[in-house]
């Protein structure tokens, strides 16, 4: 089961930051005593626990962010066990990897909104394009959790560098701002929209 959580790790680990608990730093614990004993008796099979988060984290707390976080987990979870088996699979075609993507962003985002799926997948989609967390930072700073920062914002500023001549054409005088206006709104649109 050990290969198996190795996959599963690897899935998860764009999104989520790992534990900073001691016992737990290698992501993996190889301790059948943390598996609940049922009716099938796990504890004699090759079971796998695996902890997404603690209630109280704020991709938790905002419902419209908790539908997208759990939605992706478990996307990732599937994704890493598929991979075990089919090393080649990273999903769906044209996901991207991802169970948000592609995504219908509808609205223009910037610093300071917080709880948004929108910025949610925003996060994501930077994600995929190696830009967040930004440069010099990792997840345990710059968590993905749907509000607008300074990570959020740095990430984005990446982007808009990136395609500069794309959110050019698309909006005529839009700047290297770090918020998504229309023209950075259709470059992540035609990339990772839907």
């Amino acid at each position: 089961s050990r290969a198996v959580a190795e996959n599963m790790r690897a899935a998860l680990a764009p999104f989520v930051t790992q534990s900073n608990f001691p016992p737990e730093q290698d992501g993996i614990v190889e301790d059948q005593e943390l598996i609940a004993i049922g009716s099938n008796g796990s504890l004699k099979s090759a079971v796998a626990l695996t902890e997404y988060g603690y209630i109280y984290e704020p991709q938790l707390q905002a419902p419209e962010v908790r539908e997208a976080f759990l939605n992706e987990m478990a996307f990732q979870t599937y994704r890493g066990v598929k991979k075990f088996f089919e090393p080649s699979y990273d999903g769906p075609p044209q996901s991207h990897g991802s169970a948000l993507l592609p995504y219908l962003w509808k609205h223009p985002m910037r610093s300071g909104m917080k709880g948004s799926a929108d910025v949610f997948a925003l996060q994501i989609a930077l994600a995929r394009e190696g830009l967040y967390p930004p440069e010099g930072a990792t997840l345990a700073g710059c968590p993905i959790i749907g509000s607008y920062g300074s990570c959020t914002a740095r990430a984005v500023r990446a982007f808009q560098k990136r395609y500069a001549e794309e959110i050019a054409h698309a909006a005529e005088g839009e700047e290297i701002d770090g918020e998504v206006s229309n023209g950075t709104l259709a470059v992540l649109a035609a990339r990772y929209g839907r």
